[in-house]
């Protein structure tokens, strides 16, 4: 019972692989349910910072995050507290990172045309990373898919409606690439530290299993000896 090698999450045996995907869905299901309520209360509180940070665009940005960025937090809260469906939550989590990634990216786009430009936004990109590659729990792969859709995106966006080159810009984009960076590293950390105190722990079991077999050899074989 080995993982294929040092840094590849996954193990050898495809029965341990499924079995550890399906106790790691179970372990954290409520985990990710809460986060993603704290997600919802904080685009609650963000509609307060466009009100007054953009009041020309406050209801522009109310359907964006009503109906772009809130369904796919509340359908993935949905599956992780039913007993069946939770096992597609991370699924559900990484449509739920990229939809609520694109609002932002949305938001930025209408932010290019209005009186004062600004991609000060973009940081809540940075707060949306936080959230896919550590609080949520999701494993890398689902983390690394839903964060890079809206990346892309992200520098499509600035592609086509900003000066992609401008300085103001620019550290924008180097804050999502550090983030981007750090979030693999910590979303990694986790899932291998997790990875292995399951394997540990089925060792564990395992042995117990072996020892209370021989015990049973060694107790058959007293009654044996000793009738």
């Amino acid at each position: 019972m080995t993982q294929r090698s040092r840094f590849q999450l996954s193990f050898d045996e495809p029965s341990l692989e499924e079995a550890f995907i399906a106790h790691y869905d179970a372990e954290h299901r409520f985990i990710i349910a809460g986060c993603l309520v704290l997600g919802l209360v904080m685009h609650v509180l963000f509609m307060g910072l466009d009100y007054v940070a953009h009041p020309a665009h406050f209801y522009d940005f109310m359907l964006i995050r009503l109906f772009l960025a809130l369904p796919p937090l509340l359908v993935t809260i949905a599956l992780c507290l039913h007993p069946r469906w939770y096992r597609w939550a991370q699924h559900a989590g990484t449509v739920a990172i990229t939809a609520s990634g694109l609002s932002i990216v949305w938001m930025i786009g209408v932010l290019s045309t209005s009186a004062q430009p600004t991609v000060a936004y973009s940081s809540g990109l940075l707060l949306v990373l936080f959230f896919a590659y550590s609080f949520l729990r999701l494993r890398l792969g689902f983390a690394l898919a839903g964060s890079l859709a809206f990346t892309v995106a992200y520098e499509f966006t600035l592609l086509s409606e900003w000066d992609w080159l401008a300085p103001h810009v620019l550290e924008q984009q180097y804050f999502i690439l550090g983030g981007h960076i750090i979030g693999v590293a910590t979303c990694w950390t986790l899932e291998s530290a997790t990875r292995k105190s399951y394997l540990a722990e089925q060792e564990i079991i395992a042995a117990h299993k072996a020892t209370m077999v021989e015990r049973e050899k060694s107790d058959q074989l007293l009654d044996d000896v000793f009738p």
